[in-house]
């Protein structure tokens, strides 16, 4: 496997230069392994509702960065008081939450790894993004999509696990056209249940969005088309915040010349927060006035439907395991696992492809302590692979690299 190209895809380069917009709309369910289609039909809505939202989690990891509850002051896109982006790390721990929410997302084509846009968790086992990003000019984009949450500095978090992309979910107006650009991707596994997850939210008044901070993590991955003196390259998680004054009943955004986003951003969140809930009201894809179509009451509800219904994923708190270490890694394909154990049960072991193909299986029954287990996949190919470990409670996944 190579490593991931240093340079994005034309396609997000492109930060939209138009509105589209569309009503209630059928929603098409992609399966990356089957490479098959469903459909999922429109709810019924009460449109008397004017604010809803879903719920938010800090996850089992737990450890909180309190974000600012006060606009800032400097480095602000001119003429408004909302900032310029700066890396995170400056202002927060990335693998707090909900830092650690947001994910970069990375994806294969013909087993080539490819740098792709921004994301943020909003439950379990799900990530929101812009539609375009996985699906451009009516193709999809990847053969395959790997979720890096908190990914920072060019490095994945050894805390905090990566999942592979089974399902993608996106409006049948965007499959066939240009409209709804908002999609949601169903993860293998529910690395939610640790990091933990923002909410939804819709508000119908546009008064609610006045006088509040807004706040954003995003991957921008190429040197700023508006200031060639800001290079980003994609590996580093940068945030920036501050009020709204672009408003209004289809978009969010800042009125500033300045106010431009770089290909890389596109997917990522605009969300609010009081350091209790948190709720994402729009996702990025247009570049002036850093717009971001709103989650209107519409996508509101069609979206809630996937994460009540449909997008069910592995229930149950952390898996009674303390940790899991594997050594060497990367490695030649032999290496070391090492598993501590809270109470006595089956444990799963399962290495995936980066294409989802199982090429080891294997049950074991550990005892309470410390169970040391001695791995060979050296027969295989070179690159990147997903090992799970799977316990009555949930499962647990880290990536593993063969060179």
């Amino acid at each position: 496997m190579k490593e991931a190209k240093k340079r994005t895809l034309f396609l997000f380069a492109v930060l939209w230069l138009f509105d589209a917009y569309g009503q209630s709309d059928t929603i098409l369910v992609y399966d990356v392994q089957s490479m098959t289609l469903d459909t999922i039909l429109p709810v019924s809505i009460d449109t008397s509702i004017v604010f809803d939202n879903t719920s938010s989690s800090i996850g089992s990891l737990g450890s909180q960065a309190f974000l600012s509850l006060t606009a800032p002051t400097t480095n602000l896109f001119s003429g408004s008081n909302f900032s310029d982006i700066v890396r995170a790390e400056l202002f927060y721990t990335v693998t707090d939450y909900p830092l650690r929410t947001a994910i970069k997302l990375f994806g294969w084509i013909n087993d080539t790894l490819y740098q792709g846009c921004s994301a943020i968790m909003i439950g379990e086992n799900l990530v929101l993004t812009a539609a375009h990003c996985i699906r451009f000019n009516q193709n999809w984009v990847f053969d395959s999509i790997m979720v890096a949450p908190a990914y920072d500095n060019g490095s994945y978090q050894s805390v905090i696990p990566t999942s592979l992309v089974d399902k993608y979910y996106i409006f049948e107006s965007w499959y066939d056209g240009w409209s709804d650009d908002i999609a949601i991707l169903q993860l293998r596994q529910p690395i939610g249940q640790q990091i933990g997850w923002i909410g939804l939210a819709f508000s119908s008044d546009t008064s609610y969005f006045s006088g509040k901070v807004f706040h954003k993590l995003s991957y921008p991955g190429v040197t700023s088309p508006w200031d060639s003196t800001k290079v980003y390259n994609g590996d580093t998680l940068y945030y920036n915040y501050g009020y709204i004054d672009n408003i209004s009943a289809n978009a969010l955004g800042v009125n500033s010349p300045e106010a431009l986003g770089i290909p890389g951003q596109s997917g990522s969140s605009l969300f609010y927060t009081d350091n209790s809930e948190y709720y994402s009201f729009g996702v990025f894809s247009l570049s002036a006035n850093y717009r971001h179509p709103q989650i209107t009451r519409n996508i509101f509800y069609q979206l809630k439907n996937i994460i009540d219904n449909y997008a069910v994923s592995v229930r149950g708190t952390h898996p009674s395991i303390d940790f899991f270490k594997i050594y060497p890694n990367p490695s030649s394909g032999r290496f070391t696992l090492e598993i501590q154990v809270e109470e006595p049960q089956e444990v799963v072991l399962r290495i995936l492809s980066i294409l989802g193909q199982e090429i080891l299986i294997e049950k074991r029954k550990p005892k309470f302590g410390l169970y040391r287990v001695e791995v060979d996949i050296s027969t295989h190919s070179k690159g990147l692979y997903l090992l799970q470990i799977t316990t009555k409670q949930g499962v647990l996944a880290k990536r593993i690299v063969i060179e």
